[in-house]
């Protein structure tokens, strides 16, 4: 029987140039179209039609997600 070894690596034991190019490499993962939030906005609005809001989803606008969770 053929035995196969592989080392795993946690992110933080990798060299800085490998994390970079990991982080480049899957930084569109989820959201390689244009239109991935439109669920949120659409929710959103349904919500606060709930609520007895009146929201135009194309007065709906975010930033700021591409630091979440690193404390900035």
């Amino acid at each position: 029987m053929k035995k196969i070894t592989i080392t795993l690596y946690s992110f933080e034991e990798l060299p800085q140039q490998t994390q970079k190019q990991v982080t480049q490499k899957l930084s569109n993962i989820n959201v390689d179209y244009s239109f991935w939030y439109e669920y949120s906005y659409d929710h959103f609005t349904k919500l606060c039609a709930l609520l007895g809001m009146t929201v135009e989803p194309k007065n709906l606008h975010f930033k700021g997600f591409y630091s979440q969770g690193d404390g900035q």
